[in-house]
């Protein structure tokens, strides 16, 4: 062996030349593999969970969560579980070996899972499985704040939703804590009534003349084309101007017996950062 190294050592253009073959073929398998800045990993957890209307914490864990778990607890490449109870509520989370196989793994759990339901409490809903993805998991969160009006945050955020989605590198941008803006209508029930008219009445003139009416098709040298007669609310005066009721030749309007005014739809969620009211977007790179 010795012999044969002392020969090689002896053709340094042999060495020179195999070092240089390695490093380009190195070169060449670096630049070939894929990277990711973000990779997707795909780790088998999952989440159980059932509910039951009115039931204690301690109660939820006796009568939900424990029969789950005995259930679950046997499966092959589970590595961890925990159970969480609420009033009302029980979830398990099962945490399985990152190498196992996703899918056998929840083909597993719904077949060990299959008639626990006659284990609960009669009102008790059938257990459902969930999928933990962690590649929907936003890798930056952006936070916006400031002492500004509600509505200038929203719309700021909304463009710079729409400078982010633009990056080719982004999958997708989700806002949260912001709200929709939407046409508040106060009714006066006192000039209601004194034009003879129901909120029934103006819930139906509302109806009718928001949606698009098909004009038919209008057909000529070029070919046909379809004719639509657009009749969507988009803003305060669109409401004021809609007629409810003529009289003679009086025509009685929204404007009449209401007042309209531009709002926000009642918050689902809220964030704040440092005590303040904030916007967040959540950057999923792809």
């Amino acid at each position: 062996m010795m012999d044969f190294l002392e020969r090689i050592l002896r053709m340094p253009r042999v060495v020179l030349t195999v070092m240089a073959l390695l490093l380009i073929a190195g070169f060449g398998a670096y630049n070939s593999l894929p990277k990711e800045s973000f990779p997707a990993i795909d780790i088998p957890y999952f989440y159980v969970s059932t509910s039951q209307t009115g039931v204690s914490p301690f109660d939820a864990e006796r009568l939900l969560a424990k029969p789950i778990e005995d259930r679950v607890k046997d499966i092959d490449g589970l590595e961890n579980y925990t159970s969480t109870s609420t009033t009302g509520h029980a979830s398990v989370f099962l945490e399985f070996n990152v190498n196992a196989d996703k899918d056998k793994a929840l083909a597993d759990i719904r077949a060990k899972l299959d008639g626990v339901a006659s284990e609960l409490p009669d009102d008790a809903t059938e257990p459902t499985v969930t999928e933990i993805s962690f590649t929907d998991t936003p890798s930056i969160s952006v936070a916006l704040y400031g002492d500004v009006p509600e509505r200038a945050l929203v719309q700021r955020a909304k463009d710079l939703q729409d400078a982010l989605e633009a990056i080719p590198t982004v999958q997708s941008v989700t806002l949260s804590g912001s709200r929709d803006e939407m046409l508040a209508v106060t009714i006066d029930m006192n000039r209601l009534e004194a034009y003879n008219l129901t909120a029934g009445q103006l819930l139906d003139a509302l109806a009718k003349n928001n949606m698009v009416v098909p004009g038919g098709t209008l057909s000529n040298d070029n070919g046909s084309f379809n004719v639509e007669v657009p009749g969507l609310i988009t803003t305060a005066q669109d409401v004021y101007s809609l007629p409810i009721k003529a009289d003679g030749d009086n025509v009685m309007t929204f404007g009449d017996v209401a007042t309209i005014s531009r709002t926000f739809e009642d918050a689902t969620e809220y964030a704040h950062v440092n005590g303040q009211p904030a916007i967040t977007l959540g950057v999923i790179a792809g």
